[in-house]
């Protein structure tokens, strides 16, 4: 029996030594294949990169073959001629999603849905037909406060300040309250009794420093800084930046500068108003807000000179001793 038993037992330690063997074995296996593999990554990070960046773009024309065709099978079934209001409304969504207005708004003038009006209206927003996204906003009334919000910027892209703030004060929703807020802001931009001395300390010392009303008696204003700056960049383009300051002395000098005309070619120039503010005689800011500054056609009898225009900045609240200072 004893022997019997040491057999058995070097039997189980022989089959206990070929597991662990085994089991050593798929380690070292596994060891050698993740090495691989981790060394052909780092081999191949390049390719990879490569590859991504080639099925983005594979992904983009596939994008665009899908966006025609759909095109191609709306049109289809309008052919056939029925539910075309939905047909020409969802068309018309299709063109918008992928910002072709200019589509967009010719189908939409085929359906009586009415969020196709909606989306009408901020096309010809969008496209900067402003007089004809006014009307559709003026006959059509939408519980929407999107289409508020856009009613409200056509408005004052058209200069109707006063309209554009009572529809501002309408739209209540979370997502466009904000925006409301803030264009309504800009229309009604005032400094809360803002000293010029507090934001401004070079400006505070020119207009301490400047001289009295009694040392230019013949003046109607005098033209306190006037500071002009051109930068022409490598490309060749060029950037001017002009900064006046301007005391009004009395009526005449109120007549001749509480407007500023700068004229630009809008095809090849624009013009960027940094501020423009009124300082009072105490040295309180009052700011220029939208409703003060227009940009129009110079010439608007004369279509074919619509790129030449005028830049306007009006100054209300100007006084006798009161300062216009502008930065552009």
């Amino acid at each position: 029996m004893r022997i019997i038993n040491i057999i058995n037992n070097l039997k189980l330690k022989t089959q206990n030594l070929k597991v662990k063997s085994k089991i050593l074995n798929y380690f070292k296996f596994y060891f050698v294949l993740l090495s691989f593999i981790f060394l052909f990554s780092a081999l191949l990070s390049g390719c990879v990169q490569k590859n991504d960046l080639e099925l983005a773009r594979n992904c983009a024309g596939q994008s665009q073959i899908y966006y025609q065709y759909a095109v191609e099978r709306y049109k289809k079934l309008i052919a056939k001629g029925q539910n075309l209001d939905r047909l020409h409304f969802e068309l018309g969504s299709l063109y918008y999603e992928h910002g072709d207005f200019d589509k967009a708004q010719e189908e939409f003038k085929k359906t009586n849905y009415l969020q196709g009006k909606k989306f009408l209206a901020i096309s010809n927003y969008r496209l900067g037909n402003f007089t004809d996204a006014l009307e559709i906003f003026n006959k059509q009334e939408i519980p929407d406060t999107e289409y508020l919000y856009y009613h409200g910027l056509t408005c004052e892209k058209m200069n109707l300040f006063d309209r554009a703030l009572s529809i501002y004060e309408k739209i209540k929703d979370k997502e466009f309250r904000a925006l409301a807020l803030e264009r309504i802001n800009i229309i009604e931009k005032q400094a809360n009794l803002v000293h010029i001395k507090d934001i401004d300390p070079r400006v505070y010392k020119i207009l301490a420093n400047a001289p009295s009303t009694e040392q230019y008696p013949q003046a109607g204003a005098l033209i306190l800084s006037c500071d002009e700056e051109v930068e022409i960049s490598a490309e060749g383009t060029q950037v001017s930046y002009l900064h006046y300051l301007i005391k009004i002395l009395n009526e005449r000098g109120r007549a001749d500068f509480s407007e500023t005309h700068i004229d630009y070619d809008s095809t090849y120039e624009k013009v960027e108003l940094e501020y423009a503010r009124i300082i009072k005689p105490d040295g309180t800011i009052v700011e220029v807000g939208a409703r003060h500054i227009r940009d129009v056609s110079k010439y608007l009898n004369f279509p074919l000179y619509s790129n030449v225009r005028v830049y306007i900045i009006s100054f209300p609240e100007v006084v006798e001793g009161a300062c216009i200072d502008y930065k552009l």
